[in-house]
Order: C-alpha cells, then sequence, then structure tokens
C-alpha cells in the first residue's frame, strides 16, 4: 500500500493538482476578503470573514476543488497504463485506495493553508475577533464533511466526464444543499452536511448569517450524526469504487 500512494504522490508532481494546492487558499482568502468588504463593520465578538469564508467554501469553492482534484487524478490513468500495471501482478483494487489517500492528504492541505491564511488576514490585518479553536474546529469539519464528496465524485467519474461531474456538485452543493441543510431530513443529502455541521461549531446559518443563541440549528448533537454519516457515506462509496474496479477488470 506505501509503494501505491508513493507512487499516486510521484504522479503529483508538476501536475495539475500540485498547483491547486497552492492557489485554491490565496483565491480562498482574497474572496472571502472581498465579500467582506461587502458586508461592512463585523459585529462586535463575530467576524464576517469567518462567515463569508466558511459559507462559501463548502458551497462555491470545494465543489469544483475535489471535483477537479479527483478528475485529474482519474485522467492520469491511460489504458496502456491500467494494462501495464495489471501485467506486473499489481493490485488495481490498492491502486484505487491509493487514488483516494492522495486526493484526500491534497485536500488536508489546502484546507490547513486555507485556515491559516484567513486566519492571519482576519486577525492581525482587519483586527476581526477570530477564535483559533473555532477555525480549527470548522476546518475539522470542512475535512469531514468533504469526504463523502470526495468518495462519490470518484464513482461519479466513472460514468461521467469531468465537466459533468464538476456540474453535479455545484448544483447539489450551492443550489440543494443550502436549502435542504435546514430541513429536519437534512441527513438524506450528503452534500449538505458541511453546511450543517457548521451551524453549532461557528453559530452560522447556512445562509451565511449569524445565529442568536437560542437558535435550533446551534444543536451540538447534529456535528456527531453529520461526523458518522460522513463516515459511513465515505466508506460506501469506497466499497462502491473497488466494485467498480473488479467489474472493469473482469471486462
Amino acid at each position: 500500500m506505501f509503494n501505491e500512494i508513493k507512487a499516486e504522490s510521484l504522479k503529483e508532481k508538476r501536475a495539475a493538482n500540485q498547483k491547486l494546492i497552492f492557489w485554491i487558499p490565496s483565491i480562498f482568502v482574497l474572496f472571502s476578503f472581498l465579500m467582506t468588504l461587502l458586508m461592512g463593520e463585523s459585529p462586535a465578538n463575530q467576524s464576517y470573514l469567518v462567515a463569508a469564508g466558511f459559507n462559501w467554501y463548502p458551497t462555491m469553492i470545494l465543489p469544483a476543488v475535489l471535483s477537479l482534484l479527483v478528475g485529474n487524478s482519474r485522467a492520469k490513468e491511460k489504458a496502456v497504463n491500467q494494462i501495464f500495471y495489471r501485467s506486473l501482478g499489481r493490485k488495481t483494487g490498492v491502486q484505487v485506495i491509493a487514488k483516494n489517500v492522495v486526493v484526500l492528504l491534497e485536500v488536508v492541505v489546502i484546507l490547513l493553508f486555507s485556515s491559516v491564511l484567513l486566519f492571519l488576514l482576519g486577525r492581525f490585518i482587519l483586527g476581526e475577533t477570530i477564535v483559533g479553536g473555532e477555525i480549527i474546529a470548522a476546518t475539522l469539519i470542512l475535512f469531514i464533511g468533504s469526504l463523502p464528496i470526495v468518495g462519490m465524485t470518484f464513482v461519479l467519474n466513472h460514468f461521467l466526464p469531468r465537466s459533468a461531474t464538476l456540474l453535479v456538485n455545484f448544483i447539489c452543493s450551492i443550489f440543494i444543499a443550502t436549502t435542504f441543510s435546514l430541513k429536519a431530513n437534512w441527513w438524506v443529502f450528503p452534500w449538505n452536511y458541511t453546511l450543517r455541521m457548521l451551524c453549532p461549531v461557528l453559530g452560522l446559518h447556512p445562509n451565511g448569517t449569524f445565529l442568536a443563541e437560542n437558535e435550533p440549528l446551534r444543536d451540538p448533537q447534529v456535528i456527531w450524526v453529520g461526523i458518522t454519516l460522513s463516515l459511513c457515506v465515505y466508506l460506501l462509496s469506497l466499497g462502491t469504487q473497488l466494485l467498480l474496479e473488479r467489474r472493469r477488470k473482469d471486462v
């Protein structure tokens, strides 16, 4: 497994995904900053920068980023490469897992860079009240909430071109998730897990506004429900990837 992960990591050198790791955090912080300028001065003990950043990230930025990371990773595998890989006696199922690991590591790096830049900009340049612990918790939620999207994007990419996969993720995240996350059965739609979990973590409504202290959306129980569902959906999607790969191998 380690050799497969190392091989997939080497494929990323000087590739599009490696460029995304450095460009996305900068674009994210710049976008959040520009959105903050439109909102005016932040209320006491709150930050419009954090509200804009962690609201737009799961709805607009992450859908595109995850689609590109997965699509670029799978695009490297030409048919001739797969034949050569199998001729060496390598298990393609292990390669599938390795691709997932590398993409998830890239997501971790992107989210960490983005959050650090956001914190530094808000705390030391804009002078806003930003709690480091909340940023860490929100970043962790962003990653966990990304797990099912990454898994399902790998599955979708088996059947759809990269552009169509990106469109599906974008529509599900920005047009459906923002509304569905407010419903009692929010748990049936994985694209809104992140938005729903961020409600109690940051006191942030899915529409980007701040929640009052007694709002039902602040119920911390949804965090554990969302984490459990995210892990379960991801594992199911990973199992589906392995089944699809086995089927392709048999064909």
